[in-house]
């Protein structure tokens, strides 16, 4: 079977974001027609370290990732927050998207491999937030217990808060994304996650099934278009 080969940005990513990939595909029934690849995900960095150098490292990678056994497609998991501060030059996370994109079609991607980008708003945590009350007094394999009321709920995760692993520090008993991220995958369905309403989850969930349809039929896509 192909296999979606994953690049994200940080450690913690490395570890759950597999986990998260392989549950948007059993909950869009594409289990049976693409799988993740089983070699670990490819750690890349931020956005403005794949822009460097016009996109070099980034263009390797995608390049590497395309030459592991199986590979069907490449999928691009990362966060926006760095796309709002100040020095940025690109404040908009579709038009870095399509940056990343069009240097990717430059190997290929497009044409003899499909890839998708997709961008954490604010951040891969924002979609933990967004889902906290299907969190919310579970225990942690360590024994710590979620708060079951949020301290400071925001109104919106994709907007605020900024630093939403200080937020999830403070309503989780402390934070780490090497320890915490996979578990909490682990603790919430598909369902929690759609729930909570982020835009860029349902962006993910929709480049996860683009990338299916694409590996199986063979009609190759670049997304999101530039």
């Amino acid at each position: 079977m192909k296999r979606i080969v994953l690049c994200v940005e940080g450690d913690g990513e490395v570890e759950a974001m597999p986990y998260l990939i392989k549950k948007v595909l059993a909950a869009n029934g594409l289990s049976s027609t693409v799988c993740v690849d089983e070699v670990q995900p490819f750690r890349l960095g931020g956005f403005f370290s794949l822009s460097a150098n016009n996109f070099t490292h980034w263009k390797n990678k995608v390049q590497a990732a395309m030459k592991r056994k199986h590979a069907g497609g490449v999928l691009l998991v990362i966060d926006s927050d760095v796309l709002t501060d100040k020095q940025s030059s690109v404040a908009c996370p579709i038009a870095a998207a399509r940056q990343l994109v069009h240097a990717a079609s430059s190997v290929g991607a497009g044409t003899r491999f499909p890839l998708a980008v997709v961008f954490a708003c604010q951040e891969f945590e924002s979609w933990f937030i967004s889902a906290f009350d299907k969190l919310a007094g579970k225990r942690l394999p360590d024994g710590r217990s979620i708060r079951t009321t949020a301290i400071d709920p925001p109104q919106n995760p994709e907007i605020a808060p900024k630093a939403a692993k200080a937020w999830l520090g403070r309503n989780m008993g402390g934070y780490k994304p090497t320890r915490d991220q996979s578990e909490l995958v682990k603790l919430l369905t598909v369902d929690d996650l759609r729930s909570g309403g982020c835009r860029s989850f349902l962006r993910l969930e929709s480049a996860v099934s683009q990338l299916a349809k694409a590996i199986s039929t063979g009609v190759y896509i670049a997304t999101p278009t530039c």
